[in-house]
């Protein structure tokens, strides 16, 4: 069985936008992997915390986000949570959750990069410091995007 890129919710919608730009080197460079394996087919497996986008680090036993000053405890969780439900909507499909798998094609990334840009499931995206470069993305129409480019 191949095995399964493993997304927080949020991070949905972070693919839609994805430029390969991020934080550090490193970062792009395992996004643009992930993007990747995405694009080829793999499987999303929906995880709760850290997943295969963030670059982690182990504290005391426990893999942390190293960008979680951007991503703050306090509030991902919420709209990882925001991210899921609207993702499930547009998709026409029961509300996922932790565990939930799903693969994205053209069609799927094509229906949500709309919704996106027509402001029906950016609401996670709101305090989010990239929020102003990935309307600008969807105001180009997702012109630069990895995911799918046209």
């Amino acid at each position: 069985m191949q095995n399964a890129v493993r997304l927080r919710g949020h991070h949905l919608l972070c693919i839609l936008c994805y430029c390969g730009e991020g934080y550090t080197p490193a970062f792009v460079e395992n996004f643009n992997a992930v993007v990747d394996q995405i694009a080829n087919g793999a499987v999303i497996e929906i995880v709760s915390g850290p997943d295969d986008i963030c670059v982690t680090l182990r504290v005391d036993g426990r893999d942390t986000c190293e960008h979680a000053k951007v991503c703050p405890k306090k509030s991902v969780g919420k709209n990882d949570a925001l991210a899921l439900d609207a993702v499930s909507r547009t998709l026409h499909m029961p509300t996922l959750k932790a565990g939930d798998r799903l693969k994205l094609g053209r069609r799927s990334v094509t229906a949500l990069r709309r919704a996106f840009a027509n402001g029906e499931i950016s609401r996670p995206c709101q305090k989010c410091p990239w929020q102003d470069f990935c309307s600008r993305i969807a105001v180009e129409n997702f012109s630069g995007v990895r995911l799918f480019p046209k």
